[in-house]
Order: structure tokens, then sequence, then C-alpha cells
């Protein structure tokens, strides 16, 4: 059995690990140091672990981190979700705003068709912040 886990992501400081109850700490050193991190989320049944950062995903499976590459380099995950019954089925809300779908656990990505209504002015770049799959839901 695993020891649990607590992952923190930062913006430009990379991700951190703590294999206690979150008081001894350190970085992970197969993500950048300077990763921006903006989202985490756990495939329990695939015992992979995603992290969304700028222009990429990080995973985590079979012990080692990989990075995965988004559509576009100017993209940023900044929400992950996993489909409980299908636990290589991630989406990703980007900013700016693109809602992304993979079914290989992040090795490739399609854009979903999300889109909001069209306003004069924005004050902000859109972008999703969160996702949730509900598992009683039927596609």
């Amino acid at each position: 059995m695993r020891t649990a886990e607590l992952l923190v992501g930062t913006n430009g400081e990379g991700l951190w690990v703590s294999r206690g109850p979150g008081e001894d700490w350190s970085a992970e050193p197969s993500v950048p140091p300077d990763a921006r991190i903006f989202s985490l989320a756990h495939a329990a049944k695939a015992d992979a672990v995603f992290a969304g950062g700028a222009g990429c995903v990080y995973r985590r499976a079979g012990g080692r981190w990989e990075r995965l590459p988004l559509p576009g380099p100017a993209l940023e995950a900044w929400a992950l979700a996993i489909d409980p019954r299908a636990p290589a089925t991630l989406f990703a809300g980007c900013r700016p705003l693109t809602l992304l779908r993979s079914d290989d656990g992040g090795e490739r990505w399609t854009p979903l068709d999300f889109r909001l209504p069209p306003e004069l002015e924005r004050p902000h770049t859109p972008r999703i912040t969160s996702i949730l799959v509900e598992a009683a839901a039927i596609w």
C-alpha cells in the first residue's frame, strides 16, 4: 500500500508533495521547479495523478511523471476532471476559454464545442475554473 500524499501546485514554483500529514514538504523533482500548476486531479481506479499546467498536463502513472502537451502552447489547464466510470477520460478547462477532452489519459486532446454568449467587452480573459463529471450521467 502506498503512503498517502498531499500535493500542492503553485504558480511558478512547481509541484510540492508531503508524504505525511502536511508537515514535511519537498519539490517534486520530475516537474520543472518553475512550473505553473493550476489544477490537480486523481484517477483512483487508474492510480494516476494529473497536474494542469501552462501548455501541458503532467501525468504521474506507475510512479513517474511525464509532460503531455495541450493542443496549443498558450493554453493553461485551470480545471481538470476525470470520468469516474472511465478513468482514461479526462477533461481540461483552459484559459483562454477552451474545453478539452482526452479519452487516452491525456495523450491526445479534442476540443469540445463550449462557448460563452458574445459580449461587447470582458474585463478579463475568460477561462474555465471548475469541471465536475457527475457519475450518474450517461452520454
